[in-house]
């Protein structure tokens, strides 16, 4: 399902994560199984959830997201896994940032970071500093925000670790990189942001093929950089480029994101403190119409771990 969230669109996304989560729950509850696979359940909840709250994120459906983040860090908490917590984390961090609340989003990829550090694997350490990185530039805080990104880079430097999770597949070079153009371009130096977007290119950034989705909203920040710099024949054919990826159509793609303002409510960061107080101590080609569909956000619980670690 990870892979179709690189090309179909958020509505087809958030219905197949639903269903995978409401077979989950199900399994919990009337299933017979050992402890072990009571907890591996509990780390699919999890994941399925960040999947469905990230795909109502895209919708701008910001209510439902947060639910399901919740639940993503409630489960992770109670499978002890921190590395699917940081995860979801990292999603509801780009949602605060995204929404008006970058100072929120340090909070919680601080938290991210403790929790999977040491040793975490080089792409989970440069995903979560890359992303610390974007919620800065948001803030204005220039030299945190090289000081993060040189960190995302030397962590992909050292190559591949055996402790990097499958979940992040799509972290690369190319992809840090449009992070960084994207994070200058917030920050106004224009001349870095067409630096770090080309670098991507250079960086065999398959962005346009693998990810489309997430390549159209680049293309759009490339475009306004180019724009800022007065360069209009470049912009006009990075926004020729931008519409003609499949007849894209995403709720991120008019250039920057929208400040909606959606707030953290109580029970969120209650989940957060909760995830945090959990885990060991030792604690990442579209169709024509799908990208329109809304899919209609279900409530979602799961039952308490047989254990009696936690509750719901």
């Amino acid at each position: 399902m990870r892979h179709l969230g690189d090309e179909l669109g958020s509505g087809d996304i958030a219905m197949l994560a639903h269903g995978e989560l409401a077979l989950i729950r199900r399994l919990l509850q009337h299933g017979s199984y050992p402890a072990t696979t009571g907890t591996r359940l509990y780390s699919l909840a999890a994941e399925a959830s960040r999947q469905a709250a990230w795909a109502y994120f895209d919708q701008d459906n910001h209510p439902a997201a947060s639910r399901l983040f919740e639940v993503a860090l409630r489960a992770s908490a109670t499978a002890g896994d921190p590395v699917s917590g940081a995860y979801a984390m990292s999603f509801l961090a780009v949602q605060c940032y995204s929404t008006g609340q970058a100072q929120q989003a340090v909070s919680l990829l601080e938290t991210a970071r403790g929790a999977v550090s040491p040793p975490g694997g080089a792409r989970m350490t440069a995903m979560l500093a890359a992303r610390s990185a974007r919620a800065h530039s948001k803030i204005g805080h220039r030299k945190t925000c090289a000081r993060l990104f040189h960190e995302a880079r030397s962590a992909l430097d050292r190559g591949a670790h055996p402790d990097d999770p499958d979940v992040l597949y799509w972290v690369t070079h190319g992809e840090i990189e449009m992070i960084a153009g994207s994070s200058a371009l917030d920050l106004g130096d224009y001349e870095e942001a067409i630096r770090c977007f080309d670098a991507a290119i250079l960086a065999d950034y398959r962005g346009d093929d693998q990810f489309p989705r997430s390549h159209a909203i680049y293309l759009a920040r490339a475009a306004e950089a180019h724009l800022a710099r007065h360069d209009i024949d470049r912009r006009a054919g990075l926004r020729h480029a931008q519409q003609g990826e499949q007849g894209l159509v995403v709720g991120r793609l008019d250039g920057r994101p929208r400040t909606l303002r959606w707030p953290v409510s109580p029970a969120l960061r209650g989940s957060c403190r909760c995830w945090t107080a959990r885990r060991p101590s030792r604690l990442g080609s579209a169709r024509p119409g799908l990208l329109r569909r809304r899919a209609r956000p279900a409530a979602v619980s799961l039952p308490a771990s047989r254990t009696g670690a936690s509750r719901w």
